[in-house]
């Protein structure tokens, strides 16, 4: 971050919109901390843009890097009194690329010549664990057990961008999710392997959640390598599901943006797999973009989720729609 930015005041923000939104009478009411905005954002056809591109514009924010942090900024969609216009944000939202609802947002200091652009999306619950496997056929137990300890655990790691403006990390609650989601998982491919005995089924542990990494661990009998080859197909299969989970469902989610999550036994003798995925979007210009977008330019950020609530000031039966503004640490 350029010391001669880390003053630099947002004028306004422009959200990327479908051009179905610019409809005679539709209309936008705008909120910065429960306040209305000084002026009312309004939908504009960009000059420079490309031909059918639509932006909806706030202006005179009046933010500046004290007031930015934690600035909540809510939209409310209003029709026509013929009900036309975009009433929802998987209506608004343009943005190539990524899943519905997922707006793509710039922002402008005073000169106009500084408007990184960020993608906002709604926070969406983990993916439902995958079906258990059929229970494997019984078999006798051997007339004399032998036993060979396997401990092993599954890694969930965020590898984050060079330039990590948006820093995502696990939390408690999502680290307690994936441990969940991949003990289950990881317990049923054990007994579909018919691996026995379990000395220690996987199951969440929270003194194993970190910041960047999550550990699930178990202990089962590795003694018999075909069942152990039968496992690592099993775990095999499982590794794009682990993916999802960890990465809340969808590997382009705005939160991961530029990010790799891997998932690995980090070379464990008796289960070596590993799997990564990332999201790297081609960079969709901005309609009226003319200055530069790269992201950390300016000391403000859009947070990568959006949330949805009824209106304080037109009742339960209108929704509005909030982005979280914050700012970056100046540089050292």
């Amino acid at each position: 971050l350029s010391t001669t930015r880390s003053g630099s005041i947002p004028k306004q923000a422009q959200f990327n919109v479908s051009s179905s939104c610019l409809v005679a009478g539709a209309s936008v009411t705008a909120t910065l901390n429960g306040v209305p905005t000084r002026v009312g954002p309004s939908y504009d056809q960009p000059p420079l843009g490309p031909v059918g591109s639509t932006v909806l514009k706030i202006t005179q924010l009046g933010l500046d890097p004290v007031t930015a942090q934690g600035a909540e900024l809510c939209i409310t969609l209003k029709p026509n009194r013929a009900r036309q216009g975009c009433t929802t944000l998987e209506q608004l939202c343009s943005s190539p690329g990524f899943p519905a609802g997922t707006c793509t947002a710039a922002t402008f200091d005073a000169a106009c010549d500084c408007c990184p652009v960020s993608q906002v999306v709604q926070a969406r619950p983990p993916p439902p664990p995958p079906p258990p496997p059929p229970p494997p056929p019984p078999s006798p137990p051997p007339a004399v057990p032998s036993y060979r300890a396997c401990e092993v655990c599954v890694a969930a790691k965020l590898v984050p961008p060079p330039n990590d403006v948006r820093p995502y990390r696990f939390n408690a609650a999502t680290c307690a999710a994936i441990q969940r989601n991949i003990s289950d998982a990881m317990n049923a491919a054990l007994n579909a392997s018919n691996i026995s005995p379990i000395a220690a089924p996987f199951a969440p542990n929270s003194t194993t959640c970190f910041d960047d990494t999550v550990l699930t661990c178990g202990n089962f009998n590795g003694e018999d390598l075909s069942k152990l080859e039968r496992l690592f197909n099993e775990v095999s299969d499982l590794l794009s599901y682990f993916i999802g989970v960890a990465s809340s469902g969808d590997i382009c989610n705005p939160k991961l943006e530029g990010y790799t999550v891997l998932i690995t036994t980090q070379d464990n003798i008796c289960l070596d797999v590993s799997q990564s995925a990332s999201c790297f979007l081609p960079n969709q210009p901005f309609p009226n973009c003319t200055c530069n977008t790269t992201q950390g330019v300016l000391p403000f950020i859009v947070s990568p989720s959006y949330y949805p609530r009824a209106s304080p000031f037109f009742g339960s039966l209108v929704t509005e729609y909030c982005f979280t503004l914050n700012t970056l640490p100046a540089a050292a």
